[in-house]
């Protein structure tokens, strides 16, 4: 029992470390799966953003965003290709959650 506990512990560590610009898009299976990797690419868009303008960023910053955006289009192309649409991802819990982080996201 200890051991399994101990072994969840390290997978949802694991799990949590991950950039979400290294998503592999390939694994994303379903449309919530999909909502969700999009929720972790606007979480971090937030977090590199942290208010300001994209001409405020760092280069460092601007190009993290640029990673993200292209994850973002990787990810919409999957969806797209397995005829997944928008009453799908609004069947997914997280659905009100990630509109309202792409609207605080904003352009990036």
């Amino acid at each position: 029992m200890k051991t399994t506990i101990c072994l969840l512990g390290l997978l949802w560590l694991s799990a949590c470390s991950s950039k979400p610009e290294e998503i592999n898009v390939s694994e994303l299976e379903t449309p919530c799966e999909h909502l969700e990797a999009v929720e972790q690419i606007m979480d971090a868009v937030i977090e590199t953003k942290d208010g300001k303008e994209k001409l405020e960023l760092s280069d460092d910053s601007r190009k993290r965003l640029q990673l993200l955006e292209n994850k973002i289009n990787e990810i919409e192309k999957s969806a797209k290709d397995k005829n997944f649409n928008r009453a799908d991802a609004e069947a997914c819990p997280n659905f009100k959650a990630v509109k309202d982080k792409a609207a605080k996201a904003g352009n990036f």
